[in-house]
């Protein structure tokens, strides 16, 4: 457990936990990548062909306060889609994500400079200014996708009790390697990461 725990890259309260590349985690639908989830991400990324980023069990730890607003990529929509099974019930003092769809609107270049005005508008704000979405309760097992390009955040978590939420996040063909998210990984969460590929 310890050499794939990972508290360097995330922030506000949130680590965590590289999967080993073992049964029962080979199984894709144990990854929360059932049928009809593999299906939406195949419509998803239109025929380009797509792959393991990483898979990690995401905990918000209880106290946490709000994380910034974010994405997980930056710049174009349709590189990288998260996968996030929830592993509990999640209320509302839990700190469930909260999502601005407007943010992840840029899938070609020319639409990159309205979409540029949005975000950095909203990383000004710090809050943002189009329709939100946060839900009041997602019952485990809910599976939520998201394109990593749309701006997030989790929220705080007074709960009194951990938020783990298993994360799947895939890439269109190539980009993982290219993003290289793992860079900052231990060792063992690089290693097996790998085998995930």
């Amino acid at each position: 457990y310890n050499k794939l725990l990972d508290e360097e890259q995330l922030h506000d309260g949130r680590y965590q936990v590289y999967l080993p590349f073992a049964e029962p985690f080979k199984n894709r639908a144990a990854l929360g990548a059932n049928d009809l989830v593999v299906g939406v991400l195949e419509a998803y990324f239109d025929g380009q062909g797509f792959g393991i980023d990483h898979v990690s069990v995401l905990t918000s730890s209880s106290p946490s306060g709000n994380q910034s607003l974010h994405p997980d990529v930056p710049y174009f929509k349709g590189l990288t889609v998260s996968v996030h099974t929830a592993l509990v019930d999640v209320t509302t003092e839990m700190g469930p994500t909260y999502f601005c769809p407007c943010t992840g609107e840029a899938l070609r270049r020319e639409e990159w400079p309205a979409s540029s005005a949005i975000k950095m508008t909203i990383l000004k704000r710090k809050a943002c200014f189009g329709p939100s979405f946060a839900p009041s309760f997602t019952a485990k097992g809910t599976i939520t996708i998201y394109d990593g390009a749309m701006f997030h955040q989790g929220l705080a978590n007074r709960a009194g009790r951990d938020r783990p939420v298993l994360k799947l996040e895939v890439g269109v063909d190539g980009f993982p390697e290219r993003r290289n998210y793992i860079q900052m990984a231990p060792p063992a969460g690089k290693k097996q990461t790998r085998l995930f590929r």
